[in-house]
């Protein structure tokens, strides 16, 4: 995998040589992953980086899904039948918290719930805990 200075890709398939599938996605772009991994019976694992529920639910708290919302992210979780890493900064100011966390929970298979203290919505990598 290459590692450009400044720029990332919007989504990072990682292929090994036993063609072991993962799927690594930041934000606004957890929805499209989602929608991927439910559709994919080959996926390994998904790793989902500052996720959202909805795109509604990032501006209202929505208590259910509505037509015109988008990546409905947190209907399309419990569907995802491999292993989910979510990972999330405590300092987000623009996802809060709760959407990982809720995300987390919805999860049938997961990796523990991964903090990075102080970290923000898009510079987790420079928190190595």
């Amino acid at each position: 995998m290459d590692n450009h200075q400044g720029s990332q890709p919007s989504v990072i398939l990682m292929l090994t040589l036993k063609l072991h599938i993962s799927i690594f996605k930041r934000t606004i772009g957890s929805g499209p992953s989602l929608d991927l991994a439910t559709r994919l019976p080959q996926l390994r694992a998904v790793i989902l980086h500052s996720p959202i529920l909805s795109g509604l639910r990032v501006m209202y708290p929505a208590k259910r899904t509505y037509f015109f919302d988008i990546y409905e992210n947190i209907d399309k979780i419990p569907l995802v039948k491999r292993l989910v890493l979510v990972i999330h900064g405590t300092a987000d100011d623009v996802v809060d918290c709760s959407h990982a966390k809720q995300l987390w929970e919805l999860c049938q298979e997961k990796y523990e719930l991964l903090w990075l203290r102080g970290g923000k919505h898009c510079n987790l990598e420079r928190y190595p805990e």
